[in-house]
């Protein structure tokens, strides 16, 4: 598994990977002092198309991972049905955790789907 960290603005990015999957992805912000190293995989592609998406998202507010999968292991399967509902959702679109329950098919469990996206690991691309 690697990872990569994008720093951008007042920011920490870290993002873990295997292959074209995403295994976990935090974000943090950086405080003075903090001492933060720095990460270069040399020729990665996958880690610089990783950086350029996600710099690209911070930029202009347009999420496009295409060609990336997200590795939902962690996941139950009412919390996978959760978070596949929640992509379908546009950019910049706002509901309820009561609409999403009902999106993904648990129209009473308004509650677990609170749970399900406290739990999420990578909140970057299932926001």
């Amino acid at each position: 598994m690697k990872k990569t960290i994008i720093r951008f603005d007042k920011y920490r990015f870290e993002v873990e990977y295997e292959g074209t999957t995403i295994v976990s992805a935090n974000f943090y912000a950086e405080k003075p002092g903090d001492n933060l190293s720095t990460v270069d995989y040399g020729n990665d592609r996958i880690a610089q198309e990783l950086q350029e998406k996600i710099v690209n998202y911070l930029s202009t507010g347009f999420i496009e991972f295409s060609g990336f999968s997200l590795d939902l292991s962690f996941a139950s399967k009412f919390e996978k049905k959760v978070y596949l509902a929640l992509r379908n959702i546009k950019p910049g679109q706002t509901i309820t955790y009561g609409e999403l329950a009902y999106l993904a098919g648990y129209p009473r469990a308004a509650r677990g789907v609170g749970r399900a996206m406290a739990k999420n690991r990578i909140q970057l691309f299932i926001p």
